[in-house]
């Protein structure tokens, strides 16, 4: 994830938190915060390991179902990949026939999916979930904690995961990905940077999906707006969490998530939750970038 509150899209050079506008009329902000692909692979997965890959629960308001499904969908947004290049009704097919000129690429999506016309839209939505799901990351001092492994966290660490669990955070945060995948109301302020406000899910007004907890310090700035630059602010809300100081303007008090009126003082425990939530974090993921690509496009895009 990059290290900005809301996403440049195809309007931006740079990468991750150097990313910039590059045009004085610029397409606007996605008006979210870019979630991280790692382990995305498992989004969905329940407090017994239960997963279907096909209704995995996608983005911020739970829009899309399945990585096959979530993939496309950029390539339509207007602030994310789509821009002024064509309408939305044209998008995807203007990009398989792009792919289909391209003989390597031609050659690629025949090994992987037989047949003369692999190129398509739906094998191409199959190609970007199969690479999202090769993206992980599951080697935590708290996964091998969790394998008999006991001085894989620290003190401060193991006295960090059991407040969590006195505190409230695992009635929402639970399971192997540290999240129940339900959408819910937290109230939080709207970014100062978008136009107007973001409603959140199309049936639960200012729902947003409860995010993965995992590797933590590769997705700053935190929520669904990017307005928390640390996890002291993220601990720091949540023991405000619904004041009307804190709170976005269009709720009130009774619409935010009644979970949140349980957490015990977070802020007092501050120190040993973040010292827990950074033994989530697995560094040894796949980082490379490829040397070309076949459209012999720059593989980390106009930089």
């Amino acid at each position: 994830a990059e290290d900005l509150a809301l996403s440049i899209g195809v309007d931006g050079a740079g990468l991750g938190g150097d990313r910039r506008f590059v045009s004085s009329d610029p397409i606007p902000f996605v008006k979210r915060n870019s979630q991280t692909i790692l382990n995305t692979a498992f989004n969905g997965i329940d407090l017994e390991g239960g997963y279907d890959p096909i209704t995995a629960p996608m983005f911020w308001d739970d829009r899309a179902r399945g990585l096959e499904a979530q993939s496309l969908l950029p390539i339509l947004t207007f602030e994310e990949m789509r821009g002024h290049a064509y309408p939305e009704e044209d998008a995807v097919d203007t990009v398989v026939a792009r792919l289909q000129a391209i003989p390597e690429y031609r050659s690629l999506f025949a090994d992987a999916f037989e047949g003369e016309s692999a190129v398509s839209a739906e094998n191409l939505g199959k190609a970007l979930a199969s690479f999202q799901r090769s993206l992980v990351a599951n080697n935590s001092p708290y996964d091998r904690y969790m394998r008999g492994e006991t001085n894989a966290m620290t003190r401060l660490q193991i006295r960090g995961m059991r407040r969590f669990e006195q505190v409230g955070c695992i009635n929402c945060h639970n399971g192997p990905m540290f999240s129940d995948y339900e959408l819910r109301v937290l109230g939080i302020r709207d970014n100062r940077l978008l136009p107007e406000s973001d409603s959140g899910a199309i049936d639960q007004p200012y729902a947003f999906r409860t995010p993965s907890l995992r590797n933590l310090p590769y997705t700053a700035p935190y929520m669904h707006n990017g307005l928390f630059r640390t996890l002291e602010d993220v601990v720091e809300f949540y023991d405000d969490v619904g004041d009307r100081d804190e709170r976005n303007v269009n709720l009130e008090r009774n619409q935010v998530d009644p979970l949140t009126r349980t957490l015990d003082d977070p802020d007092d425990h501050e120190r040993e939750l973040i010292a827990f939530l950074n033994a989530l974090n697995d560094d040894n993921f796949d980082r490379e970038i490829p040397d070309r690509v076949p459209s012999g496009l720059n593989p980390g895009g106009e930089i």
